[in-house]
Order: structure tokens, then C-alpha cells, then sequence
């Protein structure tokens, strides 16, 4: 069983105990830097600040009861009176050892909310492994002003998510969600899950009836990649009881040390059996190797403290970023996830699952800088037009602006993403192109009963196909018929 710690506050300082016990203190909270908004001062000095908390939390007398357990699991809990949310806002997470390691890459380390119902056994069953990434391209306002700043590396992260699921030997389904509201309210109706968001987030400050007060904010996108924040009140309600397992954030302020605002502790109090996020601006180039490293041995079978205390070690090289995480748990939490041997079922995790699309026709990595044009290109085609230009001298960017909306958008259509270039075909005759269209979206047979028809029947036969499923075509590289796709696709 754990080593469980209470820490409680009395005229700003802090004292530890186990066991009615006291390990260590009092000691002055002010000692003890809080991460903010505006400093995290365990980026400059993890180590330094470190060695204040490891103290504060009772030192060798700790490691000493640790060493002894069988779990070497650490749960941490913070009395959650208003006087004692100081130090439930320290973060213990960076508490690091004389030789300089820290407590929580030796050791499992959790935050326990002790009033918590504890969390339901769940029966072994398939997991249902949801993940969403949003990174709007434009703000919420009248101007829809380009969002500025660095982009999420998303895709890294999903395609080191998705090797692992698909090597765990485990009986599970993984989808990626389109990063709106509404997909992930639909997602989340049966269970166990695992929700994997991957978002920017921030802390607001907000007016409640007992005062000044905090709210934590998810940034998703509406269906033209706008930012569409998403309340952490609005967030925590949503799922259904049961459903969830454990939801990683992979957002900045997550777990922010102003208790109103951590949504992995409002998540764990809605009855999450446990919830993981950032208590500071977690850096992005570090969301694979954490979420890989979790995942890992969480399907391996090993329970979160475990899981979480590996995910560290993948982190240790940049000892700034160790402490950020937060792991939430109500009694019980920190149990292994039903899981059952099994085949995977791994849909495609990257962005270009709904694009069937040749190399040539993909955009760079980055793509940066054309967040405007890419969000007007989705409102056009959300105000109901058809076909849409891009024009321009060549080197513009031209093909790489409508290959990045294309994946990028991919999901708005139900029949997915068609594209090629038409310098790859022999000819530029018309029954040509729609011979290979329609190959693209009926099968080389249906193509093939079409092979010695007149172009416009064979356009009709594509156009017949194409409403079942209505996909975004693209073409690259057409000029000369374009007159003449767009005079047979007016109809439908």
C-alpha cells in the first residue's frame, strides 16, 4: 500500500505528517515558490527549489518509508479547507533528493483526494482510446485575427500514441476526434475510456458569487478552425458517470496550482477515477515522450503511479519539465486499467487519415503562416460553395495551401479527401481525368465498365458515385478543363 502524506497549513507555514505523525515542518510557505502564469521559477532552478520541498515533506524520514513500501508509491493530500489551499498549490511534484533526483522519478507520486467516492472496479473489457488535438488556426474574435506563437507539434505526439496502442497486444479501439465540441461530447458514451486531449490552455480569471475566482479554459476549434475555448466547468460536466478512466491534458495550466482552475483535480471530483495535467507551461516538444512513455505501461498492465514515475524518467533530461505533471486520483485510481489481451484496433492517428492523397500532393512540415487563408478556404465551403480557386504565380504556395486545408479538413467530408495531380496523368482530355476520378471513388471495375464512354458520361457516372458519399476533390496542377469540372459538378 501507499506512503499517504497530509500536508496541512497553519499561519503560513506548512507541516507534513503520516499517520498522525508529523515528518516535517513547520515550514514557511513563502519558501516554497508557487508556478504562475506569469513564472515558473522551477524552469531556472528545479534542482535548488527542489531540495526545499523534498524537506518540507519530511526528507530522509520519507524515502525511509518509502523504501519500506511495497508499492513505492507516495500519495500526496492536501486539506482542502480555503486556509489549506496553499499548499495543496505547491508543486511537490519537482521535491528532489540530496544527489539530485527527484522524489517522483524514484518513487510513484499521486495526489489523493481522500472524500472522493472511490472509483468503481471496472471489469477487464476493450478500452476505448479516445484522442483530440486542436490547435486553432484564428482567434474568437470580429476580426478572426490569425493566432500567433508557436504551433503544437500534434502530429508527433498522435503518431508516437498510435505505435504504442497498436504494439500493446491489448483488446482495445483508438480514433481521433475532429477537434470540435461536439465530437468529443459524442465520443464520450461508452466505456472505459481514455480521453488523450492535446490543446492550449490557460487560467481566466472570473467573477462568482463569493468573489474573485478562476476557471480553466481548453482551446478547441469550431468546424473552421477557429478557437472555440471550452470552459472546465463545461468540460468536467460532460461525461457521462463511468464512462471515463483516466483523461490525460496534455494543455498548458491543466493543473494549475489555483485549485478552482486545475481541471484534473475538478475532473477526479466529478468522479474521474484519475485525471493528469500540466501545473505550468508544459514545453510541446515533450508531449510524445511523456504520453508514449504513460501509455506504455499503463497497457502493459502497471498502475498509474508506476505508469506516471516512467513518464517522468522519459522527461529526466529536461528536469524543468519533470514536475510539471500532475496526477489526480480518488481511492482507488491508481489501479491498473481493465485491460484484456487482445487485438488492437488502431485507426489512423495522423492527420492525413481522411486524405487519399499521392506524397506529392502533401503539404511541409511545419505548414505555418497561412492560418488566415486556410480558415476562409473552410468558411467558404461552410457558406455552401462548391468549387473553390486557387490562383497565383507559380512558387506561391499554391498546391501546398490546398493540400494543408485538405488535411487538415479532411473530416468535414464524408467521403474523405480525393486528390491528384493531373501532371501525373497521361493526357489532359477530360475522360481521362473523370476516368480516374471515378476509378478514385467507385474501384477499377466501376471504372472500367466507363472505360470507352464519352466524357460527360463518364463525369455523370463520378458524380452519381460521388453523392453517397460526397468527398473534397482535389486537383492539382488543372487548367484546361476546369471550366468543364465545374459546369458537371454544378448539378451536385
Amino acid at each position: 500500500m501507499a506512503v499517504t502524506i497530509t500536508l496541512s497549513t497553519a499561519d503560513g507555514q506548512v507541516v507534513a505528517t503520516h499517520d498522525g505523525r508529523r515528518l516535517a515542518g513547520p515550514t514557511p510557505l513563502a519558501t516554497l515558490p508557487r508556478i504562475t502564469g506569469d513564472s515558473n521559477p522551477y524552469r531556472i532552478s528545479p534542482i535548488e527549489l527542489g531540495q526545499r520541498l523534498y524537506a518540507a515533506l519530511g526528507g530522509s524520514a520519507l524515502t525511509d518509508l518509502l523504501d519500506a513500501d511495497d508499492d513505492r508509491l507516495l500519495t500526496l493530500v492536501a486539506d482542502e479547507a480555503a486556509a489549506d489551499a496553499a499548499a495543496a498549490g505547491v508543486p511537490w511534484e519537482y521535491a528532489a533528493r540530496p544527489n539530485g533526483s527527484f522524489l517522483a522519478c524514484d518513487y510513484g507520486f499521486l495526489r489523493l483526494l481522500p472524500d472522493v467516492r472511490p472509483a468503481r472496479p471496472a471489469a477487464a473489457a476493450p478500452v476505448n482510446f479516445i484522442a483530440l488535438a486542436a490547435d486553432p488556426l484564428v482567434q474568437n474574435d470580429e476580426q478572426r485575427t490569425p493566432r500567433t506563437g508557436y504551433k503544437l507539434d500534434i502530429e508527433n505526439e498522435l503518431q508516437a500514441i498510435g505505435r504504442v496502442l497498436a504494439g500493446s497486444g491489448i483488446s482495445l479501439t483508438a480514433q481521433r476526434l475532429p477537434p470540435t465540441v461536439d465530437h468529443l461530447r459524442a465520443a464520450l458514451r461508452r466505456g472505459p475510456a481514455v480521453l488523450h486531449l492535446s490543446c492550449h490552455g490557460e487560467v481566466i480569471e472570473t467573477q462568482t458569487a463569493a468573489g474573485n475566482g478562476h476557471q480553466a479554459v481548453l482551446h478547441l476549434e469550431d468546424r473552421d478552425g477557429m478557437d472555440a475555448p471550452l470552459r472546465g466547468a463545461t468540460f468536467t460536466a460532460m461525461p457521462p458517470a463511468g464512462v471515463l478512466r483516466l483523461v490525460l491534458l496534455s494543455a498548458c495550466r491543466s493543473a494549475a496550482s489555483a485549485l478552482d482552475a486545475s481541471l484534473a483535480r475538478s475532473l477526479v471530483l466529478a468522479g474521474v477515477p484519475a485525471a493528469i495535467g500540466m501545473q505550468g507551461d508544459f514545453p510541446d516538444a515533450l508531449s510524445d515522450d511523456l504520453a508514449a512513455s504513460l501509455y506504455d505501461f499503463l497497457l502493459a498492465g502497471h498502475p498509474l503511479g508506476e505508469a506516471m514515475r516512467q513518464a517522468r524518467l522519459a522527461m529526466a533530461d529536461r528536469p524543468y519539465a519533470v514536475g510539471l505533471p500532475v496526477a489526480y486520483v480518488a481511492r482507488g485510481g491508481d489501479a491498473p486499467l481493465p485491460i484484456q489481451a487482445g487485438q488492437p484496433a488502431v485507426a489512423d492517428l495522423t492527420a492525413a487519415r481522411y486524405a487519399n492523397v499521392p506524397l506529392n500532393l502533401r503539404p511541409p512540415r511545419p505548414f505555418v503562416g497561412r492560418e488566415a487563408e486556410l480558415h476562409e478556404l473552410a468558411r467558404a465551403f461552410s457558406n455552401g460553395i462548391k468549387v473553390v480557386t486557387v490562383v497565383g504565380t507559380g512558387g506561391i504556395g499554391k498546391t501546398a495551401l490546398a493540400a494543408a486545408f485538405a488535411e487538415r479538413f479532411g473530416w468535414r467530408f464524408d467521403g474523405g479527401v480525393i486528390g491528384f495531380s493531373l501532371a501525373d496523368l497521361p493526357g489532359l482530355a477530360p475522360e481521362t481525368m473523370f476516368l480516374a476520378l471515378l476509378e478514385r471513388v467507385a474501384g477499377p471495375q466501376a471504372a472500367a465498365t466507363m472505360a470507352d464512354r464519352p466524357a460527360g458520361q463518364i463525369a455523370e457516372a463520378f458524380v452519381a458515385a460521388a453523392r453517397q458519399r460526397p468527398p473534397l476533390l482535389l486537383l492539382d496542377n488543372y487548367e484546361s478543363v476546369l471550366q468543364f469540372l465545374k459546369k458537371a459538378s454544378d448539378g451536385g
